[in-house]
């Protein structure tokens, strides 16, 4: 049962960070290591 809801939750939270990402116009910038990821103004470090 906690289970089902941590995957639901994490469902919601990836199609929501989706979303945000694609009505930005992809301004994603994707590669192998740290990734900064670009939402709004703020550029921001994600450590993989």
């Amino acid at each position: 049962m906690a289970s089902h809801t941590v995957f639901v939750s994490l469902a919601v939270i990836f199609s929501l960070l989706a979303l945000s990402y694609e009505s930005e116009g992809r301004q994603v910038v994707r590669s192998d290591d740290s990734v900064p990821r670009y939402r709004g103004n703020l550029p921001i470090k994600t450590l993989a």
